[in-house]
């Protein structure tokens, strides 16, 4: 049996293999890849779409070659990576039928409160910000060099990463 996979987005990236904490996955951009393919978990993405959203100010034939390693390094820092993505050629995807549970996903299945169009400042930040454009999360926490969805670092005002 596969074990089930705990992913915390929200107030701090964290991992877990059933009780045993992951921390093989501590670069940036494996972070950002993974909540990138997670906030967008229903849809298969194009590889060469990830690779410029990740690689923005590289060349395209640079952008898929650092994808390619950053999908081999993510394999090898996730157990049982093959799992919970499935990678081909063209695509890549969040394996939904994979055992895992997701802050988010939690939030916004046990909060329909959140959800109600009258009270939107009442919210959380991070809630907001993922209601609206939840591909924005990402991108804004690698520019900052995290993936904190409610740190101070998402505000939009922060420098970009040269690491991961």
């Amino acid at each position: 049996m596969i074990p089930t996979l705990h992913i915390q987005l929200l107030g701090g990236f964290q991992l877990s293999l059933d009780i045993t904490p992951i921390t093989t996955l501590d670069s940036p951009r494996l972070q950002a890849l993974l909540a990138y393919l997670l906030l967008q978990r229903t849809a298969p993405h194009a590889r060469a779409h990830l690779a410029f959203q990740l690689w923005p100010d590289t060349t395209e034939a640079q952008a898929q070659a650092n994808l390619r390693t950053l999908l081999h390094r993510f394999r090898h820092a996730l157990p049982h990576a093959d799992q919970f993505l499935h990678i081909d050629t063209q695509t890549v995807q969040w394996r939904m039928d994979a055992p895992y549970t997701l802050d988010v996903a939690d939030v916004d299945r046990a909060s329909p409160r959140l959800r109600r169009p009258s009270a939107p400042a009442t919210r959380p930040r991070c809630v907001r910000r993922y209601e609206t454009r939840p591909s924005s999360i990402v991108a804004i926490c690698f520019r900052a060099g995290t993936t904190t969805g409610c740190s101070s670092n998402a505000s939009g005002s922060a420098r970009r990463s040269s690491s991961g």
